[in-house]
């Protein structure tokens, strides 16, 4: 009987060791998202801008990523439209 009684104790150990591991990989997967999601959303809004900005106005500036974000070739690409077409 005692060692039943260990053993429950010890499953229901490990059940709350499995848990708080799952919470913090759910909560390390949510914060890696945003932050991912943040070096992808800001570039592609930073572009909509400059060439909504270039399409109404006829000018914009070139576009300018922070440190980290993604998308610089596109980018860099974009920045050669925009000035292409400025220059036109």
């Amino acid at each position: 009987p005692a060692l039943f009684g260990d053993t429950a104790s010890y499953y229901k150990e490990m059940q709350l060791t499995v848990l708080t591991l799952v919470v913090a990989d759910v909560v390390a997967v949510f914060l890696l998202f945003i932050f991912f999601s943040h070096c992808v959303a800001g570039p592609i809004f930073r572009i909509e801008k400059s060439l909504t900005e270039l399409l109404e106005k006829g000018e914009t500036q070139p576009i300018q990523l922070r440190k980290g974000d993604f998308l610089k070739e596109t980018v860099s690409l974009v920045n050669r439209v925009i000035e292409r077409g400025l220059k036109q």
